[in-house]
């Protein structure tokens, strides 16, 4: 391999630094591990590489344990296609050791998919291992642009990860605009983890233009917590434009799904609709979530009526729930009325439940509280 040695005279003193990758390392503590060490000579390859990349590469090429050398010549190739595409796929060709020259060529292969897919697959097929999870690489960055071929290249994959990640993102590029050939594929999909997440991602994108096909999709799985947590996602799609339609999927899924359903529903529909959010707070049983749909309710009416305000502020189930409700509108509302409503969340509740008010409305009485509790804490040593 031959590397051309002339290097242009740096001009600052900053740019002499960059240059030198030992510099990066003067004065600093030494790093034990060897997967750390490759990480960080890499990432000073990739620095000097957008500088210098004779420079770069002169520095990889210098280093002897062929497998670090391998990954930090990648990352200098990655720097180089991006710039300059000839350059990168000439030096990663003429690396003699096999296992090297693939994974430079793969790194070139990966980088210039999205700017010329047809460079990109030739070199990809030129790689002998791993030339399958190349080509799917390659397949998922021309996916968007492409996924006619994004899927040929995929379905011509032996290896079930490789062809399962490269089909994946071909169905969450076309899920939009096709929905047809979106379920076709994630229905195709072998590896389990893969299309659970490929299913929520596609059922995401299918909601925003066709919610009622988003939930039909989705109900083609059979029941499992993947298919409650994607009718959760479709639900957290609507809330803001079709809060019934979200609250109709809150009774499909499971306790847990349901009520983060019910909450983004209560929180969409508070200010407008407070009857509404409350109603649904007092059907939630997980006490941190009926709090903050009771402090978005009671917030939204604050201003308006303050005296409802103080009411759903009370309909919390124990004091301390009641003090933070409090505390959350007191800081929303004008400061005489927020520092009644902060005095009344210290009288129902524990002080600490109303911190953020006191910090922001009555700082010098959070200053004594913290110095009683400083002062307690002193006299039980």
């Amino acid at each position: 391999m031959s590397i051309n040695a002339s290097t242009p005279a740096p001009t600052s003193r900053a740019t002499a630094s960059l240059l030198d990758p030992d510099h990066h390392f003067r004065g600093s503590a030494p790093i034990a591990d060897p997967h750390e060490q490759t990480k960080a000579l890499a990432s000073v390859a990739r620095v000097v590489a957008a500088a210098d990349p004779n420079r770069a590469e002169a520095f990889a090429s210098a280093l002897t344990d062929p497998d670090r050398q391998a990954r930090v010549l990648a990352s200098v190739a990655r720097v180089v296609a991006a710039a300059d595409p000839n350059r990168a796929e000439a030096f990663a060709s003429a690396l003699t050791e096999p296992h090297q020259r693939d994974l430079v060529l793969g790194s070139v292969a990966e980088t210039v998919a999205g700017a010329d897919p047809d460079r990109a697959e030739r070199i990809a097929r030129s790689v002998t291992y791993p030339r399958e999870e190349v080509l799917a690489s390659v397949a998922r960055v021309i996916a968007a642009k492409d996924p006619d071929r994004a899927e040929r290249i995929s379905r011509t994959l032996t290896n079930a990860h490789a062809r399962d990640h490269a089909l994946a993102a071909v169905a969450e590029a076309v899920a939009a605009r096709d929905p047809d050939r979106a379920e076709r594929i994630v229905h195709t999909v072998a590896d389990e983890y893969e299309q659970d997440r490929v299913l929520t991602s596609v059922a995401r994108a299918m909601a925003v233009t066709d919610p009622a096909r988003a939930v039909r999709f989705v109900f083609t799985f059979p029941a499992s917590y993947t298919r409650d947590k994607t009718l959760a996602a479709v639900a957290e799609v609507l809330v803001e434009t079709d809060p019934d339609g979200a609250e109709r999927i809150a009774h499909f899924v499971n306790h847990s799904a349901r009520e983060q359903i019910l909450t983004a529903v209560a929180d969409a529909v508070a200010a407008r609709d407070p009857d509404r959010a409350e109603r649904i707070a007092h059907s939630v049983t997980n006490a941190q979530l009926r709090m903050q749909i009771l402090t978005t309710a009671a917030k939204a009416v604050a201003t308006a009526d303050p005296d409802r305000a103080v009411r759903l502020a009370h309909s919390a189930s124990n004091p301390r729930l009641q003090a933070q409700v409090l505390a959350a509108v007191a800081l929303t509302v004008e400061p005489l009325h927020g520092r009644a409503l902060l005095a009344r969340a210290l009288r129902v509740g524990p002080w600490f439940a109303s911190l953020q008010a006191l910090l922001h409305i009555d700082r010098p009485t959070l200053l004594v509280l913290i110095e009683d509790l400083n002062q307690r804490s002193i006299g039980q040593t």
